[in-house]
């Protein structure tokens, strides 16, 4: 385990030295403080006793698979609000992984440094400030709680990743309106790189499964956007 003084915090979970020194890189040139470990359990037992902004986590993990790492990440209230994203090399299904509340996806043979670390820095901004004020607390069977940043539906509780959370809000911030794939880009993702149209719609594909019976609220409005009622 190696850690650098750096500002922000992030941690790396990989099998592979040469993977984690590839995003060490990338992270402290993004002006984050990197600490590498090379077993779950290991980074499990970090986080209990200290706080990071994101974790990167491979998703050849041994001993506990990635996905079941990340939904132990979500559900524990000192990361619940962590950045979790996965990496792996080779382009793959990861629609399961979304599913176990990550934020992002690298693919590092495909995914170049420079898009890698504008995605990081986007995502980090896109935590929440505070100032902003509280979205509708409740929609139908949808309650959303802005401080926890929790999100029930018929009193389950549903795990959404960060940029879900930040959809749904946006979704009750302007229900009843039709709203383009560009403006959401715009207001979640901010950076006009960090995604494609493409992008939207998968990540509202996979919030609207997460959402089950209540993401029929998410109505596609053909060749313009979105509108949510």
């Amino acid at each position: 385990m190696r850690s650098k003084n750096k500002k922000n915090a992030a941690l790396i979970l990989s099998g592979k030295k040469a993977d984690a020194a590839l995003l060490e890189g990338i992270l402290e040139g993004a002006g984050l403080k990197t600490v590498e470990f090379y077993s779950p359990s290991a980074l499990l037992s970090h986080v209990l006793s200290a706080v990071a902004d994101l974790v990167f986590i491979s998703r050849e993990t041994e001993g506990i698979s990635s996905r079941d790492l990340a939904l132990v990440l979500r559900k524990n209230p000192k990361t619940e609000k962590m950045l979790i994203i996965f990496f792996s090399r080779g382009r793959e299904s990861v629609s399961a992984d979304f599913d176990s509340g990550i934020d992002e996806y690298f693919d590092l043979d495909a995914d170049s440094p420079q898009f890698i670390k504008t995605r990081v820095l986007n995502l980090l901004a896109r935590r929440p400030a505070g100032e902003e004020p509280p979205p509708p607390a409740v929609f139908g069977e949808i309650e959303l709680e802005t401080v926890s940043r929790s999100v029930r539906v018929g009193g389950r509780e549903i795990i959404l990743a960060n940029l879900e959370f930040e959809i749904l809000v946006y979704f009750l911030r302007n229900r009843n309106r039709v709203i383009t794939r560009n403006s959401i880009m715009e207001a979640v993702w901010k950076d006009p790189f960090a995604a494609t149209l493409r992008s939207v719609d998968k990540r509202i594909e996979v919030l609207r499964k997460k959402l089950g019976a209540a993401g029929r609220h998410i109505q596609t409005v053909f060749a313009v956007g979105y509108v949510f009622k």
